[in-house]
């Protein structure tokens, strides 16, 4: 994102293990301060990862960037080479993001300094959680 590249990240406003959220939020002032837009996601509960690159790669699943999917679990993510399906990709993406509010750096900052102590120990547990 510092390069000039667009990127932008849906999470899940809810879900279904608070703790994982916590340990995320520990990390979003340092990518938000360089470039990075965070968006959490208003709807049901999300679990699929999907990821566009250029508009022609595209990437689609449930395996997590984190230790625990590269060690532990058994997930899978699909990844396509095409300009048509990362096209698709990419306007069901700004049809999420219609459902999605932004993340700002004062929601970051304005966070209870017991909440954001929480949240860098649990991203300092995150290859446990």
């Amino acid at each position: 994102a510092r390069r000039g590249v667009d990127v932008r990240i849906i999470t899940p406003g809810e879900t279904d293990h608070p703790y994982v959220r916590w340990a995320s939020w520990s990390r979003y002032g340092y990518m938000m301060e360089n470039g990075v837009r965070i968006y959490e996601w208003r709807g049901p509960m999300l679990h699929s990862k999907a990821a566009v690159i250029d508009g022609v790669w595209a990437s689609v699943g449930s395996h997590n960037l984190d230790h625990r999917s590269l060690q532990y679990n058994l997930e899978v993510n699909l990844n396509v080479y095409s300009r048509a399906f990362g096209a698709a990709m990419t306007r069901a993406f700004r049809e999420d993001l219609k459902n999605s509010r932004p993340v700002t750096l004062a929601d970051v900052r304005k966070r209870p300094l017991a909440e954001k102590a929480a949240s860098s120990l649990l991203y300092f547990l995150r290859h446990w959680l």
